[in-house]
């Protein structure tokens, strides 16, 4: 656990949970996202580990407006789950991290992008919806389109139409999430995930696949790694490891 932690350390003031709930009538599960201010306790981490109780959500950034580890949704339209132009974003994104100066957040800017957090998870959707910069009320959407204008400047300084272009599609464009719930609200969310997997994989039948190979390889896959999940006193990292080694020995 301790290795875990050291690897998805963040903010410990505060921490995000999700409560699953029922499943609605078209079959898509029903839950709530919330920020919760306290401290991050060994309890929660073994808890979210273990399966038990609402999932943990660590907030990467820390007191110190740093962070170490970053994560990204599967882009569920896309064959290989992300898109060339949302790594390119990301690289946008990254550069202005890197040139843009961030002096270290006070308490009370910090507490104040705590508040600015709980409004998003719990009203991101909502396009009026008004959050706290400078402890003056700002619309979200304009915040956006404030980052917008920063990440084509980027693009612009660096003379890459790849970056400005996915900078465009991705501000211009409906985000994943919302295509997803445009999707299951208009029908059976089972019947949705059915015909939506069977379009990725048409997407792939221009390609040779060996299928007893890819059998194989699977199998082959899972063996190795319930050989090395056996040692419980392998670390995270040392496992990822031995398991990537044994699959290029593949």
């Amino acid at each position: 656990m301790d290795k875990f932690k050291s690897i998805f350390s963040g903010l410990e003031i505060a921490y995000g949970q999700y409560q699953p709930g029922e499943r609605g009538d078209n079959g898509k599960q029903k839950g709530k996202a919330f920020i919760v201010r306290g401290q991050v306790t060994d309890e929660h981490w073994r808890n979210h580990i273990e399966g038990k109780g609402p999932a943990l959500g660590i907030i990467p950034i820390t007191e110190n407006n740093d962070w170490r580890w970053g994560c990204i949704d599967i882009n569920p339209f896309d064959p290989v789950g992300i898109a060339e132009s949302q790594i390119a974003l990301l690289d946008a994104f990254l550069l202005l991290c890197l040139i843009k100066n961030s002096d270290k957040s006070s308490q009370k800017e910090l507490h104040e992008n705590i508040h600015n957090q709980e409004l998003v998870v719990g009203f991101g959707r909502d396009p009026k919806l008004k959050i706290s910069v400078s402890g003056k009320e700002a619309l979200l959407t304009d915040q956006l389109a404030a980052l917008k204008d920063e990440l084509l400047m980027i693009a612009d300084y660096v003379n890459d139409d790849g970056l400005k272009n996915a900078v465009q599609v991705h501000f211009e464009n409906q985000f994943i999430s919302e295509r997803v719930l445009d999707m299951v609200s208009k029908d059976n969310f089972v019947d949705v995930a059915f015909e939506h997997s069977n379009a990725i994989k048409n997407s792939f039948q221009g390609e040779y696949i060996d299928q007893n190979n890819f059998e194989k390889n699977a199998l082959n896959s899972l063996n190795i790694f319930r050989g090395l999940d056996e040692n419980d006193e392998t670390g995270i990292q040392e496992f990822v490891k031995l398991y990537n080694d044994k699959i290029k020995e593949m």
